[in-house]
């Protein structure tokens, strides 16, 4: 008894265990393993009016398609693989006073010899012949294209491209044709990686001057070890037109970075350009890197330069841009909450143009700035406290239009925040204000910076309601009036999600601003968005509104903008093959001067037939402006069928 209650909980055992699927798998098919022919027709018919301040044009469209791809090989994947195809169109556009023919007939051949061996070549041509007929013209064209590649991947040597392409175009009296050549090769030596490219192309036409370009680059990505990498790009192009200009352009970029410990790390980054076209010259280049030591558990420092030159010479006018700036910090932890720093920095800009401008400029420009501060963090249980204060040096020589300016001083810095304040249950601050004030005792040198922010939010009933309130407040005088700015802004946003299916947006905004160059200026907008989905006889339906108006008032005049978009989107999924769409919009845009209403309807239907995939389409505008009215009127019908076989 007890041995066949045995054999039944192994059957029960091995026949559950075959009852349960094993682990899926997939297989990709080869395309080129068998022969496949794909075939598409495609008809497309389009009823087309439109009717502007009385004058109505109507227009009709008839597009037919049919299209035939083969891909397969011949006696065996690995030695010849192939695609071909060809595809034509008709197109009949027809309206009261004219009816234009044209058709395209385009088709390719595409072969690879040897494909799956070390040295595959592949061989391939294009012909697209192009003509047009209306009732008093007849145009066309044709273009032919052909080429090779040549691809050899051998281990031990590099791997190499070769490419070669020429395009024919005949439209008119006019021919063209261009001649392109590439080579590419790559090899990967130890622990480099490196890739070379060059191309040369050739066009010629007899409606005007032919061209060649020679464009050579090598790239090199180095591994010196794990955690140090160095690479190098470099490009040269030289680009000729006959009795025309010659231009050249040559670039080169290098890169370094490494994190050989957790102590230490560095980035340096170096590009260059230059390029002349018959006179006109242009170089330029820019260097910026930073190192950063952990010298102990609690001593930090950092250390950056950038540089960068911008040199330009015309006929007219030549110009120069030279900048420096170097920097060097010291972080020192005292305790868990305390710290000191120390930083140094030095700014340089220098420019140089004999063009005039009526825009305020500095020429140029010197900056010592050396500050000490002292920082504090806490966390408390009612907010995360962010606080320091800094005391510096800072000597400056400015030189513009106006002469010398500039001296020393002593520079004043702080600033306080305070994150997630938790005061109350129901409404959560953020706040932060930073002070700076420059101080001469030598010459003119002083500046005030001021920034402040403030941020509410709700903390409860946000399953209700999410809400933001935000003001910014930011100045700056300065000895320089060029740097002279107020910004002023006042923000608030709201979103609900509480209502099943809907989504509420309230925003508004307000700001004022300063500056030298563009004077005062002041804007303010408010918007509001309503969203809403929900099912409905068995299908989906969106709603949605908008609404934003927007004041702005500047040096010279005001403008009011209002838009308001009203829309409904509904899908009706009948069956698994039919389906129907419709939406419905308006947009309203209004100034102080003019307006625009856009009411847009479309209905689009859909429907699977087993191989046939066929469509029906409306759509309908109207659009109202001061000086036209303007309505549009479609009915498109689409039919497609796709056949295949493979053998």
């Amino acid at each position: 008894m007890f041995r066949s209650k045995r054999i039944w909980w192994a059957l029960a055992l091995s026949g559950l265990a075959w009852l349960i699927p094993s682990r899926a798998m997939s297989f990709e098919v080869d395309p080129y393993e068998y022969k496949s022919l794909v075939g598409v027709v495609y008809f497309e018919f389009e009823k087309h009016s439109i009717e502007q301040n009385k004058s109505k044009q109507d227009s009709s469209r008839f597009q037919q398609t049919y299209s035939l791809d083969l891909k397969g090989n011949i006696f065996s994947r690995r030695l010849l693989i192939y695609d071909t195809g060809i595809k034509w169109t008709k197109n009949t556009y027809s309206t009261e006073n004219s009816n234009i023919d044209s058709k395209n007939l385009f088709y390719y051949l595409r072969t690879t010899v040897l494909p799956k061996s070390s040295i595959p070549l592949t061989l391939f041509g294009s012909r697209l012949d192009t003509s047009s007929q209306s009732d008093t013209s007849k145009t066309g064209s044709r273009t032919n294209s052909y080429g090779a590649n040549w691809f050899l991947k051998f281990r031990t040597l590099p791997y190499i491209a070769l490419f070669a392409q020429r395009d024919e175009n005949k439209s008119g009296g006019v021919k063209t044709h261009i001649d392109t050549y590439r080579v590419q090769a790559k090899k990967n030596i130890g622990p480099t990686i490196n890739e070379a490219n060059y191309s040369h192309t050739v066009s010629d036409s007899t409606a005007g001057p032919g061209t060649k370009q020679d464009v050579l680059s090598f790239n090199n990505v180095t591994n010196i070890s794990k955690s140090t990498q160095f690479s190098l790009g470099t490009t040269q192009s030289n680009a000729k037109t006959e009795d025309g200009p010659r231009t050249k352009l040559e670039g080169l970029s290098l890169s370094l970075s490494s994190r050989p410990s957790i102590d230490f790390s560095q980035t340096h980054n170096y590009t260059m350009y230059s390029t002349n076209t018959d006179g006109e010259k242009s170089k330029g280049g820019t260097y910026s890197g930073d190192m950063n030591y952990r010298l102990s558990d609690r001593l930090t420092s950092t250390l950056g330069l950038s540089i960068n030159s911008i040199e330009n010479d015309t006929p007219t006018s030549t110009s120069k841009s030279d900048g420096e700036s170097a920097n060097l910090s010291l972080n020192y932890s005292l305790t868990k909450t305390l710290s000191l720093a120390e930083s140094v920095s030095y700014y340089q800009l220098k420019t140089n143009t004999s063009s005039a401008s009526a825009l305020p400029s500095l020429s140029d420009r010197k900056t010592f700035r050396e500050i000490t501060s002292i920082r504090y963090s806490r966390q408390f249980n009612w907010a995360r406290l962010f606080a320091s204060y800094g005391m510096g040096y800072v000597e400056e020589k400015i030189h513009d239009k106006n002469g010398d300016q500039g001296g020393k001083g002593l520079d004043y810095q702080a600033t306080l925040s305070l994150k997630d304040i938790n005061v109350n249950p129901y409404v959560g601050f953020n706040t932060d204000l930073a002070y700076s004030d420059t101080q001469s005792f030598s010459g003119k040198v002083s500046s005030i910076t001021k920034s402040y922010n403030l941020e509410a939010f709700n903390r409860q009933w946000k399953k209700y309601v999410n809400m933001t309130g935000r003001y910014h407040k930011f100045s700056q005088d300065s000895y320089v009036a060029l740097y002279d700015q107020r910004t002023e802004s006042l923000q608030f946003l709201a979103a609900s999600t509480y209502l099943k299916n809907t989504r509420v947006d309230l925003s508004a905004e307000r700001v004022h601003s300063f500056t030298e160059i563009s004077g005062f200026s002041q804007s303010s907008t408010e918007s509001v968005g309503i969203t809403h989905t929900r099912q409905l006889l068995r299908g989906t339906m969106s709603l949605g509104f908008s609404y934003s108006l927007t004041d702005s008032s500047f040096t010279g005049g005001t403008e009011t903008v209002t838009n308001t978009t009203y829309n409904a989107n509904y899908l009706k999924r009948f069956t698994r093959f039919l389906s129907w769409q419709a939406l419905l919009q308006r947009t309203e845009r209004s100034t102080k001067t003019t307006f625009t209403d856009t009411t847009f309807l479309q209905n689009q239907l859909l429907y699977q037939l087993r191989a046939w995939s066929l469509s029906a389409e409306h759509k309908y505008t109207v659009t109202k402006e001061p000086d036209r009215d303007l309505v549009e009127n479609s009915i498109i019908f689409r039919a497609t069928r796709a056949f295949f076989r493979a053998w």
